[in-house]
């Protein structure tokens, strides 16, 4: 499974993990046997055909400040891998598009933290558009661009991709079809579900992990018990497919 992070601070808000359940959730992750492990790995025995339950991916959408200030000192304490995916027109911004009161990381800290053999970094676009949206020639340009701006700046390849959003109102399979095409390797979205398999490779699934996600709440997601939040979901993009079809 891939578990999708956002921002961690001192106490949850918006958008935003503290960093004691952040904490704990490592901890246990490990207590229960499940092996944290890279995307590279993770993609790479999708494409072998499978991956076991018990292994899971960290992932951290938008690279905020507080991955390297909070996220980081903890996974290198527990040898736990994790790829953050980000906006590059937004490198040494913060995020304008919810409430712009969170900071993302410069290309100072970028290049810090890319620097530790436990990170990878990710693209996840240029402007944090709905990519469905666009034209086809702007969604290559942007995801060739900032694949190679991330190149350029970091010294090293950039493999996989987050859609912005993420939902299927948000990237389709001409999203899928050239973001493969710019030579990534994968692309997370936010559509929630605990397994993938070599099909979803452009369109992996996640579970979100959100301010309100205590010890036992995170337990639950991870083993599967805390579904309502993946039926409205489903609901949803059933409503969003059918309103399609018409």
């Amino acid at each position: 499974m891939i578990l999708m992070y956002h921002n961690l601070g001192p106490k949850a808000s918006f958008n935003t993990v503290a960093e004691a359940d952040f904490q704990h959730q490592m901890e246990w992750l490990i207590s229960q046997g499940y092996a944290i492990v890279p995307m590279d790995r993770y993609v790479e025995a999708l494409q072998q055909g499978g991956v076991s339950d018990n292994e899971v991916v960290l992932s951290f959408d938008d690279g905020y400040e507080s991955f390297e200030a909070i996220a980081l000192p903890h996974l290198s304490r527990l040898s736990l891998p994790a790829v953050v995916y980000v906006p590059t027109d937004f490198v040494g911004k913060a995020n304008v598009w919810d409430d712009g009161q969170i900071p993302i990381m410069g290309w100072d800290a970028l290049r810090e933290v890319s620097g530790n053999s436990l990170v990878s970094i990710g693209s996840h676009g240029m402007g944090h558009r709905r990519m469905r949206s666009l034209g086809s020639e702007e969604i290559r340009q942007k995801t060739l661009g900032s694949k190679a701006l991330l190149e350029q700046q970091l010294g090293k390849a950039v493999h996989h991709f987050s859609y912005p959003y993420g939902q299927l109102k948000d990237f389709d399979g001409r999203c899928r079809q050239l973001v493969q095409a710019a030579g990534y390797q994968s692309a997370c979205s936010t559509l929630w579900g605990l397994r993938n398999g070599r099909k979803d490779l452009y369109a992996l699934h996640r579970l979100e992990i959100e301010p309100e996600d205590g010890l036992q709440r995170f337990q639950d997601k991870v083993r599967g018990r805390l579904q309502e939040k993946i039926w409205r979901q489903r609901a949803k993009n059933l409503l969003f497919r059918l309103h399609l079809r018409r």
